[in-house]
């Protein structure tokens, strides 16, 4: 019997950050959705889950939890079947001040608090590892102290994301490559690797060439958005009807990477004006993309509500986000969650 096919590393947000291999600590016996027959012909695994879950769960208020005790509750099989043909997938700590992915062995068990993309492709890692990604993701969650709460469905679904390039391939695989060797050799961890990036005091030429890599990386996924916008000259058009003040064109954002108040403190990243451009251009790009879905066959039109009578201020469109982020930080907070509100659109291969 062969009991690899039932004993998985098991993988958790605080192991994908804190070891310098992104490695689980722990094992899991996993019996996937088998009936019990099954599972007892891995007869020592099996043993130590009779043993060690079976009393467990038959406390448990949860009648289906008592009734499968020898199985996951929720096992996720979707997801594992989307993955399967993976060597390795991206993943991310859904409660971190990181908000780093970083790619892994897909045969492992996950944990409910990392979220899992079912790509190996560079260039996913790239668009996630951008200042693109991050300043979305800061603007759409809610935090927990002082970690991002990383939401799939307000963060990742509602990413209006450019269309992959071959340059973004190209820099992902050079952070990974470079960084993953990088952590080992300083024995540290995301988080504390993350650390010294962010450090203004190191110089070192290791530290320096991680930070010329997200350079490359912000650059390239900046000229993938160019490049989109380029060849749909209708976004262009949108944003132009829509802002309030004029958007700069993506080829004309100045990404300004330097040492900044990230409002989590210093970190090397995109200057100021570079964060307001890209928030704004992001938050119009994925209300020009909503409303082309019923187009597209992505999402069937609403039905048109029955006329009422309303004020004139409950029957004003979305307001603009052209300059929400140069306002205080509640204005913006209520002008950006207006126009969101009815832009959330999911891509197409995300699982959570």
């Amino acid at each position: 019997m062969q009991y690899r096919e039932v004993l998985f590393p098991y993988l958790n947000g605080e192991d994908l950050n804190s070891r310098p291999d992104c490695s689980g600590r722990r094992w899991v016996i996993n019996f996937r959705d088998w009936p019990i027959e099954k599972a007892r012909e891995y007869a020592e695994p099996f043993a130590i889950v009779e043993r060690d879950v079976k009393p467990e769960r038959a406390r448990n208020s949860d009648r289906r939890r008592r009734e499968i005790w020898w199985r996951f509750t929720r096992p996720t099989l979707e997801l594992y079947e989307a993955i399967a043909d993976f060597d390795r997938v991206l993943v991310i700590a859904l409660v971190s001040r990181l908000v780093m992915p970083a790619f892994v062995p897909a045969r492992q068990v996950f944990a409910h608090k990392l979220g899992v993309f079912a790509t190996d492709r560079s260039a996913d890692l790239a668009l996630l590892s951008s200042a693109f990604h991050n300043q979305w993701a800061w603007q759409r969650s809610s935090t927990m102290k002082t970690d991002l709460n990383y939401s799939p469905s307000d963060v990742y679904e509602a990413f209006p994301q450019a269309t992959r390039t071959e340059r973004m391939d190209w820099a992902g695989a050079g952070l990974h490559e470079f960084r993953s060797k990088l952590m080992l050799d300083l024995d540290l961890g995301l988080t504390k690797f993350y650390n010294l990036v962010n450090d203004p005091t190191r110089s070192d030429p290791e530290i320096q060439r991680i930070r010329e890599l997200h350079v490359e990386i912000d650059e390239a996924v900046l000229e993938a958005y160019a490049l989109d916008e380029e060849r749909e000259s209708a976004i262009r058009d949108y944003e132009v009807r829509k802002a309030k003040a004029p958007l700069p064109a993506w080829s004309d954002v100045v990404l300004d990477h330097g040492f900044h108040d990230h409002g989590q403190g210093t970190r090397w990243t995109i200057g100021p004006q570079a964060r307001l451009d890209i928030l704004d251009k992001l938050l119009v790009l994925n209300h020009y993309r909503h409303r082309q879905e019923p187009e597209t066959g992505l999402r069937k039109p609403k039905k048109t509500a029955r006329a009422r009578k309303t004020t004139p201020a409950a029957t004003a469109g979305p307001a603009s986000p052209a300059t929400s982020h140069a306002e205080s930080p509640n204005s913006a907070a209520k002008e950006t969650d207006s126009l969101l509100d009815d832009g959330l659109f999911p891509p197409d291969g995300a699982l959570f």
